[in-house]
């Protein structure tokens, strides 16, 4: 697998945006994450995947900032 693409696969998830999927959408993070997919999953607009990024930073030590407007790149269930 190239370095990019988990990271495309998850956006898509992310956009399909089915409920079902998020258990596997955090166990995805935790095999693949990176500090831009932990990005994705705090702005994608699903309270559950936000709370996954949260836990993901937090355990890489990473801060979060928060601002607001825009939005990531993949928003929930726009797909």
């Amino acid at each position: 697998m190239r370095v990019g693409e988990p990271r495309a696969v998850l956006r898509s998830a992310i956009k399909v945006g089915r409920p079902e999927s998020l258990d596997q959408l955090e166990a995805l993070l935790d095999r693949y994450g990176t500090a831009e997919i932990a990005t994705d999953y705090l702005n994608c607009g699903s309270r559950g995947l936000a709370d996954a990024g949260k836990r993901w930073a937090r355990e890489h030590r990473y801060e979060i900032q928060t601002w607001f407007g825009g939005g990531g790149p993949g928003r929930w269930g726009t797909g």
